[in-house]
């Protein structure tokens, strides 16, 4: 673990040293004409052949790049800066944060996320304070020859990258995946990152391996995303209102997702297929429901009554069923009262 941050550390004060020893350092972008979309977002275009052939004249296809903090990139026209590119990029976070516009959408990444960007998407990065980005840049050759002979077209998360070597309609412009310590994913990526680090210009067939390696890493956790999110054609919606009958109280969504292995995002539009409706307005309905039989049926007071339904306060339940009955629980309990003589539960 030491080892790996010493070299990035190192890798990064070296690009630091060999940007600020350039005669030249202005900006690719000033080189590159500007031009404008269909939304009038203006970028500018790298290319592929330029980029992925160094000095020795040899083809590399795959680079890293550390990406420190940078402000925004704004055009002639006052206008922000975008860039597309026909090579794949890696964004790795790793440390701190950045800010990051795909096609006109804001994302933010965080530490240890990777945002894999598909080809000729249109995007620019802040980077914040005191956070260190490193792109990792691949060629569509290396596709090109490796992946088509080891990856089935059908691959939900590898035709992503093969629909853009063969000009096929992709709608997935982007996917994002939260590298977890102590997984492959993260053994392999570290492995990629160092030998880029220590050898940008010799070993490509190593880096290769080990990109291949992740991808596949990718690939599986990808897989087991779409298991966890893909609905239960065998899930009645009856199951999901008699699992919150009974767990009125303390039930969440994320509770609810787990018990029927949803994802809570999935979860959440399911639920407002089925009924047009959220999690929070049927459980606040079930609530309501139960309040009406104990303010009616028993003896508890406005505080137990409260607490036995989920709130923990007494004020903003009386709040909250004033709100959609039009009148106090205690104004309720004196107008539907219907026992003499309460039986306590």
């Amino acid at each position: 673990m030491k080892q790996y941050h010493q070299i990035i550390q190192q890798f990064m004060e070296q690009f630091i040293k060999s940007v600020h020893n350039q005669k030249h350092s202005k900006s690719l972008n000033l080189s590159l004409p500007v031009l404008k979309n269909r939304q009038n977002l203006e970028y500018v275009v790298y290319q592929e052949k330029i980029l992925f052939f160094n000095h020795n004249n040899s083809n590399q296809d795959i680079k890293i790049m550390p990406d420190f903090y940078r402000a925004r990139e704004f055009s002639s026209n006052g206008n922000l800066l975008y860039h597309c590119h026909d090579y794949f990029e890696l964004i790795y976070v790793y440390q701190g944060s950045c800010q990051c516009f795909l096609d006109g959408v804001e994302h933010t990444f965080y530490q240890n996320q990777l945002c894999i960007m598909n080809t000729n998407t249109l995007h620019t990065m802040y980077v914040y304070p005191n956070s260190s980005i490193l792109n990792i840049l691949v060629s569509t050759k290396l596709f090109d020859e490796i992946f088509v002979q080891l990856m089935s077209e059908n691959d939900s998360f590898l035709g992503f990258f093969l629909d853009s070597i063969y000009n096929r309609k992709n709608k997935s412009k982007f996917y994002i995946f939260d590298i977890l310590t102590d997984t492959d994913c993260e053994f392999y990526l570290r492995k990629l990152i160092v030998e880029c680090a220590q050898n940008p210009d010799k070993k490509q067939q190593v880096k290769k391996a080990n990109f291949i390696c992740l991808l596949y890493e990718l690939a599986e956790q990808y897989q087991d995303f779409l298991t966890q999110t893909s609905p239960d054609k065998n899930l009645e919606f009856s199951s999901l209102i008699e699992y919150i009958s009974q767990h009125y109280k303390t039930v969440t969504l994320q509770d609810m997702s787990n018990h029927f292995h949803y994802t809570t995002t999935s979860m959440s539009k399911y639920i407002k297929k089925q009924t047009g409706r959220t999690f929070s307005d049927i459980l606040r309905s079930i609530r309501l429901k139960n309040s009406y039989y104990l303010l009616s049926y028993t003896n508890l007071s406005i505080e137990e009554i409260a607490d036995k339904l989920g709130y923990h306060e007494r004020s903003y339940f009386e709040k909250i069923f004033k709100q959609y009955c039009g009148i106090t629980p205690a104004e309720y309990r004196k107008k539907h009262t219907t026992l003499k003589k309460f039986n306590t539960i």
